[in-house]
């Protein structure tokens, strides 16, 4: 009994021990459980945040060229739960952008995700978007085409005072439509020509194509705007253009108006593309024109052969002054001498001259310009006596006997000559100046200063 006894003592006070380890262990559970849950729903609150995002200025701009506008995520009022009133003012608001931006190549086409920022898709600054409100969003566009672009917002408020305090919200924009475009010009750059002539503004002119991307908004392509670089001279305009829906192409003729400073060979007007007031493209434009006879001047000193000739406004070389459908008789010792001509920059004469007629003090003489040289008759001539008669209808029995006959003797002598010579309206300067002309028995020389 007392051994039993004994056992028993021992062994009582150690299963109180356990039952009041279990009671006590039950009760901090309850309240650990009774305190997360009152934790969480003081930590868990919401708020509203609302989110704009105004539209892209300009809705329009060149791939490579950027389009702006400002974000607003705007926390509202209604905390649930409320802040508490001891804590107003000591919240703090941070906030997570995020864009999805669609793209198609074509205005009715399908938009489809436009990936991840790139150099070869688009670009945004800041990037990443800052944490702030309002937030300035500078998007480009790297590719021609339209655009849809979203933004999405999220907010975490918490109470400085109370870090087991916060609240969330989160809300969208968008999206808003941006159309990238591009225009590119061939020839680039543009050489073009001018013609002084009355009536003949746009005769000289160079065809242009200009080819915009994304096609479909060609129509509202304007390509008749022009500037003058600093320092520069230059001036032209566009004639006969033609824009293409189906091709996306804008056909048309430049000409120039006033010729480029000699000084700005590359060009010093700038033709702009635009789409209203924004630039889709440029090229420069050279307007070459005729300046001067160039050198070395061509000289002669040759035995001729001299020949009859019937000479009017028309021929070769040419006689002004007769009444319509008469010529004048001339027996005359000469040769073509081929004349070079140089633009304002002291190059020959482009070939966009080629077929413009030489004029000599106003009048034709019936020769034109060909890759930058044209022919110029020079000689020394014996009228024909009036009783021939002289002068005579063209075509007349007259005219045919004195072709047909002999030619009449030429007496030596020399003449200096000073000639203004005019190619398109422009005077070349200097023309024909000093050059003496001297028939000896048969021999003509042709000599400059």
């Amino acid at each position: 009994m007392d051994r039993i006894g004994l056992q028993w003592k021992r062994q009582g006070p150690r299963k109180r021990s356990v039952a009041m380890e279990l009671s006590v262990a039950l009760a901090m559970l309850v309240l650990l459980v009774f305190y997360a849950v009152s934790h969480f729903s003081a930590g868990a609150g919401s708020v509203s945040l609302t989110v704009t995002m105004p539209p892209f200025s300009p809705a329009v701009v060149k791939v490579g060229s950027s389009a702006t506008t400002t974000l607003h995520a705007i926390v509202g009022s209604n905390y649930n739960p409320p802040v508490p009133t001891p804590d107003e003012g000591s919240l703090s608001d941070k906030y997570t952008w995020s864009l999805k931006v669609l793209y198609s190549p074509t205005a009715a086409g399908k938009y489809t995700d436009a990936g991840t920022p790139g150099p070869k898709n688009y670009l945004y600054a800041p990037n990443p978007l800052p944490s702030a409100s309002p937030v300035p969003l500078v998007f480009t566009p790297e590719k021609a085409g339209y655009w849809k672009v979203s933004v999405s917002c999220s907010v975490l408020v918490k109470d400085s005072k109370n870090s087991s305090l916060s609240w969330s919200g989160a809300g969208k924009a968008g999206p808003d439509g941006l159309t990238s475009a591009i225009v590119t010009f061939s020839p680039d750059p543009i050489e073009t020509g001018a013609d002084k002539m009355p009536q003949q503004q746009a005769a000289i002119f160079v065809p242009v194509t200009a080819t915009v991307a994304p096609k479909d908004i060609v129509s509202s392509v304007s390509v008749n705007n022009f500037s003058t670089l600093p320092g520069g001279t230059g001036s032209a305009g566009v004639d006969n253009s033609h824009p293409n829906i189906s091709t996306g192409q804008i056909t048309f003729d430049l000409y120039g108006i006033t010729g480029t400073a000699p000084s700005m060979p590359t060009g010093d007007v700038k033709l702009q593309a635009k789409d209203g007031s924004t630039v889709l493209g440029s090229v420069l434009v050279t307007v070459e024109v005729p300046k001067a006879i160039g050198t070395p001047h061509p000289t002669f000193n040759h035995t001729v052969t001299s020949e009859n000739k019937a000479l009017d406004a028309s021929s070769v070389p040419a006689y002004w002054g007769l009444n319509a459908g008469q010529v004048e008789l001339y027996t005359m010792a000469g040769t073509a001498l081929r004349i070079k001509v140089i633009d304002q920059f002291g190059d020959r004469l482009g070939s966009i001259y080629n077929e413009q007629a030489v004029y000599e003090g106003g009048k034709s003489i019936n020769v034109t310009v060909s890759n930058g040289y044209y022919s110029d008759y020079v000689g020394i001539g014996k009228q024909a006596p009036v009783n021939t008669p002289n002068p005579c209808p063209n075509g007349s029995p007259a005219e045919q006997n004195f072709l047909a006959g002999p030619t009449l003797a030429i007496p030596n002598g020399s003449a200096t000559q000073n000639i203004q010579v005019e190619i398109a309206g422009f005077t070349l300067n200097p023309s024909v100046v000093k050059r003496t002309v001297t028939y000896n028995n048969g021999t003509l020389t042709v000599t400059w200063p």
